[in-house]
């Protein structure tokens, strides 16, 4: 079946969404040639959604604690595979703080023909902590201090984001996407 892996795809409505082990040096490893990348990039081109949006844990860029490219560079090859497919957003955890990214390319530049959009969201679990790094270049929004949720609206053709906060939290983030 489809969850025998530690990877795999299904549709949801009329998006295509990609779970995926940013673990990745656990099964197999995390280059381009490696099992998990191969099968994510025959996915991609197999996959007739216009839209499609990923997720896993380890974030490939970050202001917090895990930014740094020891952190990082492991997932780097499946960002770059997410970017040259075109994929709309990828959703990720790993720090205890809140980061929107505007889409970036396979480098983490912004990249707003073809880029990915990226969601750290790490505000519903451990304790939240500071940032250790100011904003990078291309951090929109970000929240070390409320606890809450990403609630996301995936449409045909577009998606929307509304970060909501829960408790005493005021921080809120919300917008809107296209897809490419």
């Amino acid at each position: 079946g489809p969850f025998d892996r530690y990877y795999y795809a299904y549709e949801l409505g009329s998006w295509q969404v990609v779970v995926l082990n940013s673990d990745c040096w656990r099964i197999g490893g995390c280059d381009e040639d490696d099992p998990q990348a191969r099968w994510l990039a025959d996915e991609l081109e197999r996959s007739s959604a216009r839209c499609t949006l990923a997720y896993w844990h380890r974030p490939p860029f970050s202001s917090g604690r895990y930014g740094d490219a020891e952190a990082t560079e492991r997932v780097l090859p499946l960002w770059r595979i997410l970017h040259r497919a075109g994929v709309e957003v990828l959703l990720t955890g790993h720090e205890h703080s809140y980061e929107r990214f505007a889409p970036m390319d396979g480098e983490g530049r912004s990249d707003g023909d073809r880029g990915v959009r990226l969601f750290v969201v790490g505000t519903g679990g451990g304790g939240l902590r500071e940032f250790e790094n100011p904003p990078l270049g291309t951090t929109e929004a970000r929240s070390d201090d409320t606890w809450g949720v990403l609630a996301l609206t995936l449409r045909a053709g577009a998606y929307d984001w509304k970060f909501l906060p829960a408790g005493d939290g005021d921080f809120t983030d919300a917008g809107s996407g296209t897809c490419h």
